[in-house]
């Protein structure tokens, strides 16, 4: 995908890496397996 847009994005303050994407880690999730992982860490992280 483009990650164009999210170039001034500096992710953890480490600016020597940008952003990347799932499809880029070799990871291959729908944006529903995606979406229900994040639903079910979401109290975890955020409280």
């Amino acid at each position: 995908p483009d990650l164009g847009h999210f170039g001034g994005i500096v992710p953890c303050g480490i600016r020597e890496h940008g952003v990347t994407s799932l499809q880029a880690l070799g990871v291959a999730a729908s944006m529903e397996e995606a979406d229900r992982a994040l639903r079910a860490s979401w109290t975890e992280v955020f409280g």
